[in-house]
């Protein structure tokens, strides 16, 4: 019952040669292309429920944030049973995640901030 308290629930994926993902897997990742050099709305409606449905088996623990902060009074969830993911979605994961070039320094020694 804490105002700051959080639930984390992780879901595991596995690369799918053959493409059968949860509908709101590629809903998102085809949002998240869209959106890589300018904010965009998500077009269209997601069914979360496609990647978490409530059910089957999970661990739990009590935990923090993974950025700084660290913020605790979290509950973790990991589901036990990895979800299907195409190579494609993955592709646009990827990219989103990656740096753009406006965050390298261009020091000598490759850091970057």
């Amino acid at each position: 019952g804490h105002a700051e308290a959080l639930l984390v629930v992780g879901v595991m994926f596995d690369l799918n040669a053959a493409g059968s993902e949860p509908a709101a897997l590629t809903t998102i990742a085809d949002g998240v292309a869209e959106a890589l050099y300018e904010p965009k709305h998500l077009s269209g409606s997601v069914q979360l429920s496609t990647i978490y449905d409530g059910m089957g088996d999970f661990y739990s623990y009590a935990g923090s944030l993974t950025t700084p902060g660290c913020n605790e009074m979290r509950t973790w969830v990991v589901m036990e049973t990895p979800k299907k993911i195409s190579m494609a979605t993955l592709e646009k994961f990827k990219a989103a995640t990656a740096y753009p070039k406006s965050f390298e320094s261009g020091s000598d020694d490759g850091t970057m901030y």
